[in-house]
């Protein structure tokens, strides 16, 4: 738009109002195609659970560190104590991981 009032700077029409309308539209429209080039190109990642730590957990097999009561307890998968909800277990039994919540890093398990 700053090139274009340069060139055409003495033309009645291009007053500051048709500027700012022109300048709202090419900002719409390279909204739009960067959005559209970010969507396409996120698909070809090479490592998609990078950001997602729990989901990366997912088919993991760990042994309780607490025991589950109520529905809560913890394991250890690496040097990390992880809270985790499923069927309630004593401490020791084996458990796979079988889902994961974004929100509150609690993992989902069941017995094997």
């Amino acid at each position: 738009v700053g090139a274009v009032s340069l060139a055409i700077w003495d033309a009645a029409f291009w007053t500051w109002q048709v500027q700012v309308l022109a300048f709202l539209v090419l900002a719409v429209i390279s909204a739009y195609v960067g959005r559209q080039i970010a969507v396409s190109r996120q698909g070809s990642v090479d490592q998609p659970l990078l950001n997602r730590r729990g989901a990366q957990m997912v088919g993991r097999t760990a042994t309780l560190a607490e025991p589950i009561k109520n529905g809560r307890g913890r394991i250890r998968l690496g040097d990390t104590l992880w809270r985790v909800s499923g069927p309630d277990l004593p401490v020791g039994a084996q458990v796979r991981v079988t889902g994961a919540a974004d929100t509150d890093l609690e993992l989902t398990v069941e017995a094997i």
